[in-house]
């Protein structure tokens, strides 16, 4: 009886925080690809700490969640960067995701927990903005972009608000339109065909989203405007 909920977050959180520190340990012994592994299983186990403590346990409350996955997400910036590795970023981003749809599958997503899954793949997108920045990583994006789009159409479809639900589309839409060109136009280069797939991607999926959302709610006249 004493392994209560409590108990069981904090082993979660201690043991992503033994896999970064065992990474660190790893890397300095030149074992980069173990250590690799390593450092992005710990930022995907802290991710899911903090998703299970909120949506599962119920034993922190939203603000409290929201602040440790933006401590998380400033981790797996530090970490990508410090190590130039664009597969502890890949690591993380998938271990990000892979709570959120565990969940839904196993218990579905209703009411207020929609929006709060909003802004946790919005988080969860913004690290990649801001490594965008800094580094020329297309399969980050795209890995980002794949488990994304699912993820989002799931959200706007449970979503009982269509104008919240427009506004996610939109910002949505912004931060991939950053995670694209923010390298191109920091460093002055050509966009890639990559570059270009991408962005052709983003914006014919959140276009259609918003068309629909405008027909579901009445806005046929806003229609032209988009």
């Amino acid at each position: 009886t004493w392994f209560n909920d409590e108990m069981k977050s904090g082993a979660f959180f201690l043991l992503g925080a033994l896999m970064l520190a065992g990474g660190e340990w790893l890397f300095r012994r030149k074992r980069q690809t173990f250590a690799m592994g390593l450092l992005g299983g710990g930022i995907s186990v802290l991710f899911g700490s903090v998703f299970y403590s909120y949506f599962l346990l119920h034993i922190i409350g939203l603000y409290t969640g929201l602040a440790l996955s933006v401590l998380v997400s400033a981790i797996s910036v530090l970490l990508s960067l410090r190590y130039q590795s664009k597969t502890i970023c890949s690591l993380g981003l998938v271990g990000g995701y892979l709570p959120l749809f565990s969940y839904m599958f196993s218990f579905g997503l209703e009411g207020p927990a929609v929006y709060v899954a909003m802004i946790y793949l919005l988080l969860l997108n913004g690290i990649i903005v801001f490594i965008s920045f800094g580094k020329r990583w297309p399969v980050v994006h795209y890995i980002s972009f794949l488990f994304n789009t699912p993820s989002m159409l799931i959200l706007l479809w449970l979503s009982p608000s269509e104008k919240i639900g427009m506004l996610y589309s939109i910002v949505t839409f912004a931060l991939y339109l950053g995670i694209t060109l923010a390298y191109p136009f920091k460093h002055r280069m050509k966009l890639t065909w990559w570059d270009f797939a991408l962005l052709a991607m983003n914006t014919s999926i959140s276009c259609l989203m918003l068309y629909v959302l405008f027909d579901v709610a009445g806005w046929n006249d806003a229609q032209g405007l988009l």
